[in-house]
């Protein structure tokens, strides 16, 4: 989506989506969702967290390093 812009498009930056489920029988129906930019080994996300029908955390997570 972000190839769309001209300027941002020579930043050649990379569009994340992800989602990850978990259930245990302490915890139940645990959920994120991210959204994110990457370029080479920095990349930024914003996610929400979910524990059964409530907002359980929110925030912003920055990582920097070869995976």
């Amino acid at each position: 989506m972000l190839n769309k812009i001209g300027f941002i498009r020579k930043l050649k930056l990379e569009e994340i989506i992800g989602a990850n489920y978990l259930t245990e029988r302490s915890n139940m129906n645990y959920s994120e969702l991210y959204v994110g930019l990457q370029r080479l080994v920095f990349r930024v996300d914003y996610g929400i967290s979910y524990a059964g029908d409530k907002k359980y955390l929110q925030g912003f997570r920055i990582y920097y390093g070869i995976r």
